[in-house]
């Protein structure tokens, strides 16, 4: 059996102004009866906020390590398809949209080929998919109908694959 994740539970814990106040409050030496139910939360999510600082920083300390492990192991999963290893993608993102033609073309058939799966997309559906690839999802769009991947109806917003 795996060991239970401690970056979710710890955000989870933290997610509500009530919890955020009950760990301030109780790290500083407050006790006010009204956040106990908070303070037990974050017990139960392997938070003392009445432990010494060392090991409430500790335990932070190693949530953003399982973090960065997590997303160190998901470098090139964008959804559930793999970008090429050729591009520029950190941490699941591309962080440029590459200016080399061949770059960018490569790109292009690994978006249109593997991750959208869907033959027709309203525009804001395509902009959400392409957001999840990168900030510029409207360059992206963009290239995709001039490369001739996808047309655009313009009364309907709505892109069709042609590939």
């Amino acid at each position: 059996m795996s060991e239970p994740r401690l970056a979710p539970n710890l955000l989870s814990a933290l997610s509500t102004p009530d919890r955020v106040k009950a760990f301030a409050e109780l790290v500083v030496g407050g006790d006010d009866p009204a956040l106990w139910k908070a303070r037990d939360r974050l017990r139960a999510a392997g938070i003392d906020p009445t432990g010494p600082p060392e090991e409430i920083a500790a335990t932070f300390a190693a949530a953003l390590e399982e973090v960065r492990t997590e997303m160190a192991h998901r470098h090139h999963l964008v959804g559930q398809a793999r970008a090429p290893h050729d591009l520029p993608f950190r941490h699941g993102r591309l962080v440029e949209v590459p200016v080399n033609s061949e770059q960018l073309r490569t790109l292009m058939d690994w978006i249109a080929g593997e991750y959208l799966r869907s033959s027709t997309y309203k525009e804001a559906d395509l902009n959400t998919q392409l957001g999840q690839v990168a900030d510029d999802y409207a360059l992206l769009r963009r290239i995709l109908v001039d490369f001739g991947y996808f047309t655009r109806d313009p009364h309907t917003a709505l892109y069709v694959r042609t590939v």
